[in-house]
């Protein structure tokens, strides 16, 4: 085929018209003179040149050719798809036309430079379309040289990410918003982080937490920020209203205008052209609540109008948000309980040590106010006698005049506690005029009362009273603390009138005790859903091996506890690690290695836990050495941790799991006989092929 050379005819796009007429040679480079030849050439450059055309007019990517400074010269038709502009508009015109005011003069500035210097530029920016709104391209700029090796011309290949940097900007935006929340503790330092980071993020000028209180079936503004700092604290139906329709609906919600939106009756700021967004907290597949962004419209223009992609990484903040504020929640009430087992651990060496009635009842109401949060207590004991109740202690009394009560027992509230042996409540005082100590407590102004009778061996020993101050409801959690708080003052009120019962009191409360270490080993196995009824499951079976052990009666009550609470850490592990459906990564591997140590630090203040230990802060290592997260090898390892080792095993393999099926029990069996030695103690696991286990 004859090979041709042309002249340099980039000036310009329109280049592309019909060439001069080129000197033709063959091969070896002699001319050729045929005219039908030179036809022929000219015809193969025109279908050339067409069928370039054609591939530049229907590539995907838009491309423009500009001369050197930045004059447009040419156009594809996928430049007016993502621009808008037409060939005709944008021909003449520089690339100034797509201009957004999005990057600086010196973004442009390093631009222009490393394309003049003669190198290809590949970057990303944010331009304007004809309509006005805006769109992330990116962008290839390629410099053209002439035959004199000049530039001439810059050839710049576009494509729209609009999409792929905006879901970068949200996963770096959720990103921002975890690692905050990671650093933050407590419900009451998240809160701040969340509104604070969702306000930043979204350039919205109000936040606020809402809170579903079911109990009351109210909603509680629990937190504002910025312009919605001042609604804290207030309270709103959950029938009606923006929240409420987002909590009937499950749906995020928005409105660009909250004076005429008919959902937003019941909450507004009071600015008049404000848009509003609204994404639902959900955890546990349960609706928590809400989380609310605003933002002030200037001018009404429409601009501060929160667009899909807002409104996506709002849902997905409020996603964070709500795993966050259960993870807190669960904490606290873990902590909060355990602040009440120590308590009521507290009282009970008081009842134990001392049997001055007077001494043991003034501590056990100073752990009634600090526990349950209340304003004043009363014991009243029961004389059957005289078929009366007297005062005889009292904490946070304002007055004296609870000091002189003496009851009957056709008083309305504490002597009705007597005769029909239940709590009484009496929410709201205002309503309940027959309360005839109302003289005795003149100037104390509570607002609510409870009482609780002080039942022992079916003899009402007396009742305990609490007081409030302020607006009140009882949760099933309060309501449990007060009656093992009531319990306790029965035990210490009959433990003067009958010491020889104390044991079995104590007994009692040690069931107490042991009956809410069960229902914290329910709660962590309904938090990780993989492993419900693991806890009990496994706890029986390593019951079992230590009594085929010979570890005595005492040892295994505290191996009992131990078991129960071998994943107690685990309340200290993220959500999003704990649960994660596929495997986890190094850097998650090291943080769940680390809920042996969260169980340390979290059961050690209590006392009488501390036997109990072995087992929550052991019970990952190895026989050989290569557990964690002490490295502990051979006898170094707490029977109890090696004894619970082998029936944790056991439980987990022979139970379904997401990944995989359960084994074969003799495949479980052949697996931990394998083990011995390395994973576990040689003697543990000869017990344990010697039990008839149920398969």
């Amino acid at each position: 085929m004859a090979q041709v050379r042309q002249r340099d005819t980039s000036s310009d796009s329109d280049s592309l018209q019909r060439p001069a007429a080129p000197r033709i040679v063959d091969r070896s480079g002699m001319p050729i003179e045929s005219q039908q030849t030179a036809q022929l050439w000219y015809l193969r450059v025109e279908e050339d040149a067409r069928l370039q055309r054609a591939a530049l007019d229907a590539t995907a990517n838009a491309i423009v050719i500009t001369d050197t400074d930045g004059v447009i010269r040419w156009v594809n038709p996928a430049f007016t798809t993502l621009t808008g502009y037409s060939a005709e508009e944008a021909i003449g015109l520089t690339t100034r036309l797509l201009r957004s005011g999005g990057q600086t003069e010196a973004y442009y500035r390093e631009l222009w430079e490393t394309i003049t210097a003669g190198e290809i530029w590949r970057g990303e920016l944010l331009n304007r379309r004809k309509d006005g709104s805006l769109y992330v391209e990116e962008q290839t700029i390629t410099p053209v040289r002439n035959a004199l090796g000049r530039i001439s011309h810059y050839v710049a290949i576009k494509q729209d990410v609009t999409e792929r940097s905006q879901r970068a900007r949200e996963l770096e935006a959720v990103s921002t918003v975890s690692a905050a929340l990671r650093i933050a503790s407590t419900r009451a330092e998240m809160l701040p982080v969340i509104l604070e980071q969702i306000c930043n993020l979204l350039h919205a000028d109000g936040a606020m937490i809402a809170i579903h209180d079911r109990a009351s079936g109210e909603v509680f503004l629990e937190r504002g920020y910025g312009a919605m700092a001042g609604m804290s604290g207030l309270r709103v139906s959950a029938d009606s209203g923006v929240i409420g329709h987002v909590l009937r609906t499950g749906e995020p919600y928005q409105t660009a205008d909250i004076w005429s939106d008919p959902h937003l009756s019941q909450i507004h700021t009071g600015r008049l052209n404000e848009s509003l967004a609204v994404a639902p907290l959900s955890a546990q597949n349960t609706l928590i609540g809400a989380l609310i962004v605003s933002r002030a419209m200037i001018g009404g223009c429409g601009e501060e109008i929160f667009n899909d992609a807002e409104l996506r990484l709002l849902i997905s903040i409020a996603d964070i948000a709500a795993s966050a504020l259960r993870r807190a929640e669960l904490h606290e009430q873990t902590k909060q309980r355990l602040q009440r087992l120590q308590a009521i651990h507290n009282v009970n060496i008081t009842i134990s040590a001392s049997l001055d009635l007077g001494v043991t009842l003034g501590v056990l109401l100073d752990h009634v106010i600090e526990q349950l949060r209340v304003d004043a207590a009363a014991i009243l004991l029961f004389e059957p006698r005289s078929l009366c109740l007297e005062y005889a202690a009292g904490r946070g009394f304002r007055t004296h005049g609870i000091e002189g009560v003496r009851l009957a027992l056709d008083d309305p509230a504490a002597g009705k506690a007597v005769i029909e042996r239940r709590p009484i409540s009496l929410p709201d005082l205002s309503q309940h005029t027959p309360f005839v100590r109302a003289r005795q407590i003149d100037g104390e102004q509570f607002s609510s009362y409870y009482n609780i009778p002080l039942i022992a061996k079916g003899y009402v020993r007396g009742v305990l009273e609490v007081f409030v101050r302020r607006a009140w409801k009882v949760d099933a959690d309060w309501d449990e603390s007060l009656h093992i708080l009531a319990a306790q003052a029965t035990v210490a009120i009959d433990n003067t009138a009958l010491f020889e019962s104390l044991q079995r009191s104590n007994m009692d409360l040690a069931l107490a005790y042991d009956a809410t270490i069960e229902g914290w080993s329910r709660a962590l196995d309904l938090r990780d859903r993989e492993t419900e009824g693991h806890s009990q499951r496994v706890t029986t079976l390593t019951m079992r091996l230590a009594h085929a052990l010979k570890v005595g009666e005492e040892g295994r009550i505290h191996i009992q506890r131990g078991a129960l609470l071998h994943d107690i850490g685990k309340m200290g592990v993220p959500d999003a690690i704990l649960l994660k459906p596929g495997p986890l990564d190094s850097a998650e591997w090291v943080e769940m290695r680390q809920h042996p140590t969260y169980a340390y630090e979290m059961l050690q203040p209590i006392i009488y836990l501390r036997p109990a230990l072995d087992i929550p802060r052991y019970h990952h290592e190895k026989w050989d050495g290569s557990g964690y997260p002490h490295g502990l090898k051979g006898d170094a390892i707490p029977l109890a941790a090696r004894i619970f080792a082998v029936a944790d095993v056991w439980d987990a393999l022979r139970s379904n799991r997401p990944y995989r099926q359960a084994w074969d029990a003799e495949v479980v069996r052949s697996y931990i006989t394998a083990q011995a030695g390395r994973h576990f103690d040689p003697e543990v696991v000869r017990a344990f092929l010697a039990l008839d286990v149920d398969v």
